[in-house]
C-alpha cells in the first residue's frame, strides 16, 4: 500500500496490554503469544508518521503536532515526556548524537532539535529547503532528504554545524514524488514514485550525480528503500512487492529476487529486516543471506503501519491515527507449515474438517476435493467431486458432506472418500448459502439474500425445507448454541433466533454492530463477530433477547472470519492473513501474532492443528495455539483499553457510540470536525464499569444540524481516551 503523507489530525486512546505468564500445557503447538506482538500503545496529539529510537526514548514525527519524545523504558506504558512544535508538518525523524533531524514538509524544511535533555527538546537550527521533505537520513556531516517536488527528489544539507544548517544541493519544482532515502558509502538511494529506484553518487554532496535507476516490474511507485552491502531493498506501492536489487554496479542495477510483500518501510538491524507493511503490521525477515530474505515473524498492528524503528528487542511503530505502538520483537520465529495438500487449481476457498477427513471447495473450479488428514503433515488427496456450479460452503456430518452452490444444497456420500458421489439435493431459492451447520437432524443454512433456512434431514440424503425466517438484507454466517442460533447480518446486525422448534424459528433479539458482519462464533455466553474493516466485536449474550456489545479489537484491514478455540480466536483478515487474538479477557481481546497470507480463504482448528486454505497454495496445515493453564504469580489479564463502535455509520441523524470501561468514573464525549475544531460537547456522565452508550443527535453546540462530512468522536474515560471516525450524510 502506498504511504499516505497527509492524514487528518485525530486523537487516539492509550492501550495497555498486560502480559501474563503461562505454562505450556500441550506439545507440538506454537505459542503465538510469545512471537512478535504489541505490548503498548500511546495516543499522540497528531497522526504519527515517523519514528526513531535512541536509549529508552522514541522520537516521533507527529505531523502538525510537531516533534514528540516518548519514554519507553516500560514498553507496556509509554509516556510522552517532551515535545516541540515545528513550523511545518513533521513527517520523519533521524537521530545523530544529541540532535534529532526532522523532515518537516514544505513549510518547515529541515528542523534540527537538541535532545540532550529529552524532556525539554529545543529547536536549535532550521533550513527551508527546496520541495517538501518527507524522509531524512544522516550520513557524516550531511542530512539527505527525500523531498516532494524537488528536482530529482533529493536535497542534501550540510549539518557540520547543527545550529546553522546550509543547503549543499537541491533545487525546486521538477514534479518529482520521492518517498524514502537511504545512504551507504558514496551513494544515496531514493525510492521515487516516478522512477522506482534512483541511485546518486554523492561523493561530492554539493554536486550529486544520478548514476543509475530502475523501474520495477509494474513500473515506478517506489515508497521504501534500505541498503545492505551491495544489496538494495525497494518497496513499491503499485504492485505491493519487495524487490531485492544487486547494486554492486549502480549503473547496471539488477533485480535478483521479488517477494510478494507490501513493504512501506524498512529497518535493518544486524541479520534482521523489519518491514512495515501498511495493511498488515511488522513483518520480520532473516537476511543472513541478503539476497534471500526468509520470513521470521509477524506482529499485526491495529491500524496502518507507516514507519518502524527497532532497538534491541523492542520496535516502535508510527501507526498514523493510532499514535505510537510498541511491540516486542525479541522472539523472531515464523511458524512453518507442517503439511500441504494440493488439488486441481489450488484455489481453495471454503473448508470443513471432521475426524480424519477434510473437504475443500475450489474457488475457480466447479468441484470440491476430499483429503485424508489422519497424518496432518501429509494430507492425501482422495477424490475430487464435480459439482453443477461453484461451491460456496461445505460442512461434514458423519459419512455425508453438505455443499451449497448458488441454487442448491447438495448431499455428497463420503462413506468411501476415494469414490465420493452426489446423492441428493434441495433447492435453496432466494440466492446462495453462506454457511451450513448440521445438528440434531437438521441443516441450518444462513442465506445471503434471505436470512435463515431450516432443512429436515430425516432422510439425510434428501433434505426437506421445513421453515424459513426472513432477516433484513440477509445473513452471512450462523452459529448454534443450545436452542439458539446466532446469525451475522449483511448490514452489520447480530440476530439471535430461538430454534427450539425448528419448524418455527423466532427472532429474539437484534444488535446493530457495523457494516458487513461477515462471521460469528459463540463460546459460552459470548459471541464474537467479524465485522470487516471495524475488526472483531465481542457481544455478551447472557440475555439472548438483549445482546450487548462489551469489547472490540481492530484488525489491520478487513476481518472476514472468526473461529474460536478455548481462549484464542483465529481471524481471517482479507489482506493481513491469519491473525491470532487472545480472548482471556473477552471484554478486551487483543491481537498477538499471526501468519501473513495473501488471499486466504478459511481456517479451521481441529485436533491441535490449523487447517488453512490459501489461494494458489491449496490446503496448508499449521500448529495451533498452545492451550495454557495459569502459572504461579500469574497476574491475570489486564484491561486492554477502549474500543469505540459507532452505529449507524454513515449517520444521517442520531448516532450511538458503544464502549466498555473496566472501572467507574466520569465519561466525556466530544465531536470534532477533521480540522480538529470542537463541534459538540456531549453531556458528561458518571458511570460504573461495564458497557456504555453515548448518543449524538447530529447537531452542534448551538443546536444547528452539522453539515455532511467526516467527524471524529472522542470519548474520555478513567481507562483512557479513544477516537473513532463517523461519516455524516444528509
Amino acid at each position: 500500500m502506498r504511504t499516505t503523507r497527509f492524514p487528518a489530525a485525530v486523537v487516539v486512546g492509550l492501550v495497555l496490554l498486560g502480559a501474563a505468564s503461562f505454562v505450556r500445557a500441550d506439545a507440538g503447538c506454537v505459542d503465538y503469544r510469545k512471537l512478535p506482538h504489541q505490548v503498548g500503545q500511546l495516543t499522540m496529539p497528531g497522526p504519527s508518521l515517523g519514528v526513531a529510537m535512541a536509549g529508552h526514548y522514541a522520537y516521533v514525527a507527529s505531523y502538525e503536532a510537531g516533534f514528540q519524545v516518548v519514554d519507553i523504558s516500560d514498553p507496556a506504558h509509554p509516556v510522552t515526556v517532551g515535545s516541540v512544535d515545528t513550523p511545518g508538518a513533521a513527517q520523519d525523524v533521524a537521530i545523530a548524537g544529541n540532535y534529532a533531524y526532522v523532515a518537516d514538509g514544505q513549510a518547515g524544511g529541515l528542523q534540527v532539535i537538541d535532545i540532550s535533555d529529552p524532556a525539554h527538546p529545543v529547536i536549535v537550527g532550521s533550513l527551508l529547503t527546496p520541495g517538501g521533505p518527507v524522509s531524512v537520513s544522516i550520513s557524516g556531516h550531511f542530512a539527505y532528504l527525500a523531498a516532494f517536488r524537488a528536482c530529482n527528489g533529493l536535497v542534501i544539507v550540510d549539518i557540520s554545524d547543527p545550529t546553522s544548517p546550509t543547503l549543499a544541493s537541491g533545487s525546486d519544482a521538477c514534479g518529482t514524488y520521492a518517498y524514502d532515502i537511504a545512504v551507504a558509502g558514496h551513494f544515496a538511494y531514493l525510492a521515487d514514485e516516478n522512477h522506482g529506484l534512483v541511485v546518486f553518487d554523492v561523493s561530492d554532496p554539493y554536486a550529486p550525480v544520478i548514476v543509475g535507476s530502475l523501474g520495477t516490474e509494474q513500473e515506478y511507485y517506489g515508497v521504501a528503500v534500505a541498503v545492505v552491502g551491495d544489496i538494495v531493498y525497494l518497496g513499491t506501492w503499485y504492485d505491493s512487492r519487495w524487490y531485492v536489487i544487486d547494486a554492486a554496479d549502480p549503473a547496471n542495477l539488477a533485480i535478483v529476487n521479488t517477494l510478494l510483500v507490501g513493504a512501506d518501510h524498512f529497518v535493518i538491524e544486524g541479520p534482521w529486516a523489519y518491514v512495515g507493511d501498511y495493511s498488515r503490521g511488522i513483518l520480520v525477515f532473516d537476511i543472513s543471506n541478503p539476497r534471500k530474505p526468509v520470513s521470521a515473524g509477524y506482529a499485526p498492528m491495529p491500524d496502518k503501519t507507516r514507519h518502524v524503528a527497532v532497538l534491541g528487542g523492542i520496535a516502535c511503530v508510527a501507526a498514523g491515527e493510532h499514535g505510537l505502538v510498541v511491540a516486542d520483537v525479541s522472539e523472531r520465529v515464523a511458524p512453518a507449515a507442517i503439511g500441504r495438500g494440493e488439488f486441481p487449481g489450488n484455489t481453495g476457498g471454503e473448508l470443513a474438517v471432521s475426524g480424519d477427513i477434510a473437504i475443500v471447495t475450489n474457488g475457480l473450479e466447479t468441484s470440491c476435493s476430499i483429503f485424508d488428514v489422519a497424518d496432518p503433515a501429509v494430507p492425501r488427496l482422495l477424490d475430487t467431486v464435480e459439482l453443477p456450479q461453484y461451491a460456496n460452503v461445505v460442512t461434514i456430518a458423519g459419512t455425508l458432506a453438505y455443499v451449497a452452490d448458488y441454487d442448491n444444497l447438495l448431499v455428497i456420500d463420503i462413506a468411501d472418500p476415494t469414490d465420493a458421489q452426489v446423492v441428493g439435493s434441495a433447492s435453496l431459492a432466494h440466492g446462495c448459502a453462506s454457511r451450513i451447520i448440521v445438528r440434531d437432524g437438521y441443516a441450518w443454512v444462513a442465506n445471503v439474500l434471505f436470512g435463515l433456512k431450516v432443512f429436515s434431514l430425516a432422510d439425510p440424503r434428501h433434505p426437506v425445507l421445513v421453515s424459513e425466517l426472513a432477516l433484513s438484507y440477509g445473513t452471512l454466517d450462523v452459529a448454534l448454541s443450545g436452542s439458539l442460533a446466532y446469525l451475522s447480518g449483511y448490514m452489520g446486525e447480530l440476530f439471535v433466533v430461538d430454534i427450539a422448534n425448528p419448524a418455527a424459528p423466532v427472532l429474539l433479539g437484534t444488535l446493530p454492530l457495523a457494516w458487513y458482519a461477515d462471521s460469528v462464533a459463540v463460546n459460552g455466553k459470548v459471541a464474537y463477530v467479524a465485522c470487516e474493516n471495524f475488526g472483531l466485536a465481542v457481544v455478551d449474550i447472557t440475555d439472548p433477547a438483549h445482546p450487548t456489545e462489551i469489547g472490540w479489537v481492530s484488525t489491520p484491514f478487513y476481518c472476514v472470519s472468526v473461529t474460536v478455540a478455548g481462549d484464542v480466536a483465529y481471524l481471517v483478515d482479507d489482506h493481513a492473513g491469519l491473525l491470532v487474538a487472545d480472548l482471556k479477557d473477552p471484554r478486551a481481546p487483543r491481537l498477538v501474532s499471526g501468519l501473513p497470507f495473501d488471499d486466504m480463504g478459511r481456517v479451521v482448528e481441529s485436533k491441535g492443528h490449523l487447517f488453512v486454505t490459501v489461494w494458489e497454495q491449496g490446503l496448508l496445515v499449521y500448529p495451533a495455539q498452545c492451550q495454557y493453564v495459569a502459572g504461579s504469580g500469574d497476574p491475570g489479564p489486564a484491561f486492554a483499553g477502549l474500543r469505540l463502535s459507532a452505529y449507524p455509520n454513515p449517520v444521517s441523524r442520531t448516532m450511538s457510540v458503544s464502549f466498555a470501561t473496566s472501572r467507574g468514573g466520569p465519561v466525556q464525549g466530544d465531536i470534532y470536525d477533521v480540522a480538529g475544531r470542537l463541534v459538540r460537547r456531549l453531556p458528561a456522565t458518571e458511570t460504573a464499569g461495564g458497557p456504555h452508550h453515548l448518543q449524538w443527535d447530529g447537531r452542534d453546540d448551538d443546536g444547528r444540524t452539522a453539515p455532511a462530512g467526516v467527524y471524529l468522536v472522542r470519548v474520555t474515560t478513567p481507562d483512557g481516551v479513544a477516537t473513532t471516525r463517523v461519516a455524516k450524510v444528509r
